[in-house]
């Protein structure tokens, strides 16, 4: 969620200060508070807050009709605004709530905290102010919890009292891929290699397991929201420059250029299934508890402590191409993003992106953790664009030294094209998805329309900047389609077995790319809407 914050600062900010998407996906769609009601009925509002100038909406979900008029009350009980309740909406939520009604109060546009009143019923505080006021804190969040998520000996100990933790990891031995059932390992792990220095990096996800998979998508969203908004991230408070390199270190650790071996996991969730030993997610513990274990090879415990380290294939072998693509990708936005102040940094950032992007293999099975299901990725084809992209873009900057390379920016676009128009082709028999971990096309379709017009005419391209732009207009106009049929305007089915909110986000960054490159507000409301509904407008 970093940039998508960072986007809507830059826009109510002075020019020197601001967000995008990625990166935060997470700490501000956690928040709740429980509404003041009658019991009749509730009312759902963005509990973080508006800027003055856009759409504002609440949602009052009722259990028979209502008529009559809401009422914004500012802080000091002033009423700011009193208006008709309009007709219900669209749909009914269900049974208990039939009636559904969107309660506009755009015309609040002075800075302050409100709340909405209908017939006794009070909706949570919010505020109405700049992108500072209302979205600065939720920056400063997403960067706690990425700190707060550090591994191995650098951690601030002034986050939740955080201790050094795996250091074990310094000299890890590497394993061949564990064979799975029911998520659990059969047999015994057979070591291949090591050690190998897998320290550091973050925890993924409720767990102390580490990823390419997803290190490398939240590491390239980062990259780019720092080389968007580089004058947002000056502050202690807002510093992803130097957090961005927490993750881009750690999978330069995963990935060793001499030998061109992916490494793409480092420790196991769960046990064996015959019971010798024991995973990741079968104990509560804090990290730093891993490292005081006494333990030999054979104990139960003994993969906590020393935790194996998987290896994709031998060295030079050919890598799964949504791997391939996304660690690219991330690998060519450390060189831009590092280029001007640490020159040799970026320049082995690009080569480890050219070579890892040359070996993608796209007639393999996709790989992504083990076992599979904890990150069922298959769409690879917008990984590849996206690398591709990046690649363009390093190539393109100032200061590359021509003896690095030995494919020009040219190529690299018309590589970018190839995996676009296929997987444009393919979203139109519907086997693809809007931007989320899962599916980065939006993010590639953005970046490889602006290699293209930096790029300025060239031929052998498969693909216009007027297809990806057209692309993406078709993503959010699905969900502007799905919203239509959704008492709260969310852009996505609720049944589809998806982790919503990451797709909120999706949506609403979609739609901010889409008017970075056309220069139209078309889904301006669209956007807010999916904002508003991660936030506190929703059921």
């Amino acid at each position: 969620m970093a940039f998508l914050l960072i986007h809507m600062l830059k826009y109510l900010m002075p020019p020197c200060t601001i967000r995008l998407f990625a990166v935060c996906l997470l700490a501000a769609g956690c928040i709740w508070s429980r509404p003041v009601l009658a019991d009749s009925a509730y009312i759902r509002v963005n509990q973080v807050g508006y800027l003055p100038t856009e759409v504002k909406r609440a949602v009052l979900l009722a259990s028979g009709p209502i008529s009559g008029s809401f009422n914004v009350i500012d802080a000091n009980g002033n009423v700011a605004l009193t208006a008709v309740v309009p007709a219900s909406i669209v749909g009914s939520w269900n049974a208990a709530y039939p009636e559904t009604y969107a309660l506009d109060f755009s015309a609040v546009t002075v800075p302050g905290t409100y709340h909405v009143v209908v017939n006794g019923t009070v909706s949570p505080n919010f505020q109405i102010g700049t992108g500072a006021m209302v979205y600065g804190p939720l920056v400063a969040n997403s960067l706690f919890y990425f700190k707060a998520q550090h591994d191995g000996p650098d951690v601030d100990p002034t986050i939740l009292q955080r201790k050094s933790s795996h250091l074990e990891d310094e000299a890890a031995f590497v394993y061949s891929p564990p064979k799975y059932q029911y998520d659990q390992i059969v047999h015994s792990l057979i070591p291949i290699g090591g050690p190998v220095d897998a320290s550091g990096g973050w925890f993924d996800a409720g767990d102390y397991l580490k990823f390419v998979e997803t290190c490398s998508y939240v590491t390239g969203v980062m990259l780019f929201t720092v080389r968007e908004y580089p004058d947002a991230v000056k502050s202690p408070q807002t510093d992803f420059l130097t957090e961005s390199k927490v993750g881009l270190d750690w999978l330069l650790k995963m990935w060793d250029q001499k030998t061109e071996t992916l490494y793409y996991q480092l420790g196991i969730g769960e046990g064996s299934r015959d019971g010798y030993f024991g995973g990741d997610h079968d104990l509560w513990r804090l990290p730093e508890e891993d490292d005081l274990r006494v333990t030999s090879p054979g104990d139960y415990w003994f993969y906590l402590k020393f935790r194996p380290l998987l290896r994709a294939g031998r060295g030079h072998s050919l890598i799964s191409p949504n791997l391939a693509g996304r660690l690219a990708a991330a690998f060519a936005l450390g060189s831009q993003v590092f280029r001007a102040t640490d020159a040799a940094y970026a320049d082995k950032c690009l080569l480890a992106a050219e070579t890892v992007f040359r070996l993608a293999d796209i007639r393999r099975i996709t790989v992504t953790t083990s076992p599979f299901d904890y990150y069922p990725e298959t769409e690879w084809r917008d990984d590849l664009e996206w690398g591709a992209a990046e690649l363009a873009l390093a190539l393109q900057a100032p200061g590359v030294p021509k003896n690095l390379t030995k494919r020009g920016a040219v190529s690299y676009l018309r590589t970018g094209s190839v995996w676009a128009s296929r997987y444009i082709r393919a979203q139109t028999k519907g086997q693809t998805d809007t931007l989320n971990l899962y599916d980065t096309s939006a993010l590639a379709h953005y970046e490889l329309a602006t290699a293209i017009s930096k790029a300025g005419s060239v031929r052998g391209l498969l693909i216009r900047t007027s297809d990806l732009e057209k692309n993406l207009k078709q993503q959010i106009q699905t969900g502007v389609n799905q919203g239509a049929l959704d008492p709260f305007g969310f852009g996505l089915a609720y049944g589809s077995g998806v982790d919503l909110a990451p797709h909120a986000f999706g949506l609403t960054v979609t739609a901010q790319l889409f008017k970075k490159l056309t220069g139209s507000s078309e889904f301006d409301s669209f956007a807010a809407a999916q904002r508003d509904w991660a936030l506190g407008r929703n059921a």
